[in-house]
């Protein structure tokens, strides 16, 4: 799938991009509408920065590929944005406690699911210009 999605990108020429979307629950992270949804139940614990999730078959997958460096434009509803990736964490799905995500760096996180594997990947990123 990540291949599939690669390859894709470098024969359009399309940069990777996230939409970000509702705030709220796993109800909204349900919709599979494209866009990345705040999950604010991770905010209720101190030390977590603002964290948007999408399911990996519903877009969230654009992530996957992207290591500490990598740039990735982010709709914010009022404009685009370029962000670099500056953190990266890899929790279990199962069991996994927020405080692991204490001290994550950037203005926010992104977060999405391995495909077949039992793990979230969540990324810090930090704006650097406009796209």
């Amino acid at each position: 799938m990540i291949a599939v999605r690669q390859a894709s990108d470098a024969v359009t020429g399309a940069e990777p991009t996230v939409r970000l979307g509702a705030e709220g629950d796993e109800r909204f992270l349900d919709r599979c509408d494209g866009t990345f949804t705040r999950i604010l139940a991770y905010e209720q614990s101190p030390g977590i920065l603002p964290t948007w999730a999408a399911h990996n078959g519903c877009d969230g997958d654009v992530i996957l590929p992207l290591v500490v460096g990598d740039e990735i434009v982010i709709d914010d509803g009022e404009g685009l944005g370029r962000y670099r990736v500056i953190d990266s964490r890899n929790t279990s799905k199962v069991w996994a406690a927020v405080s692991e995500l204490e001290g994550m760096s950037g203005d926010f996180v992104l977060q999405t699911c391995l495909y077949g594997r039992p793990y979230m990947l969540f990324l810090g990123v930090e704006r650097v210009d406009d796209a």
